[in-house]
């Protein structure tokens, strides 16, 4: 999915972003998909996530951006635009492999959990 969109998004002539762009998305899209994988085991219905996904940086990031403008950066999708060099709000922004590091680090975490929720509640019965 990520390949069509790139190629029609970068189709113009001079755009100087090349294949470490591309592995960069592609990179961004496989851990989103892991924290999303790992949220619908835990919740056991992928409604919970694409809610979850969808609300925080619609509805939630921006309120926190006034109260806790710090904190608001190691959010999935905060970490993901500054990973790929887009973020939001630059002041409060992580460099390029920070932001690798945190959405790698949710994906774990979310991954781990999942794990470790369904050994215990499904793979035990």
């Amino acid at each position: 999915a990520v390949l069509p969109g790139y190629l029609i998004q970068h189709a113009a002539p001079g755009d100087a972003r090349g294949p470490s762009h591309f592995a960069a998305l592609v990179t961004a899209y496989l851990l989103l998909g892991l924290i999303g994988f790992g949220f619908a085991v835990i919740a056991r219905t992928v409604v919970t996530p694409l809610a979850v996904l969808f609300i925080t940086p619609t509805l939630i990031s921006p309120r926190l951006h006034h109260v806790l403008p710090g904190a608001v950066q190691f959010l999935p999708h905060e970490a993901t635009l500054s990973f790929l060099g887009m973020p939001a709000n630059p002041p409060h922004c992580l460099g390029h492999g920070s932001g690798a590091l945190v959405l790698l680090g949710w994906a774990v975490l979310v991954v781990t959990g999942a794990g470790a929720v369904f050994v215990q509640r499904d793979a035990g019965s």
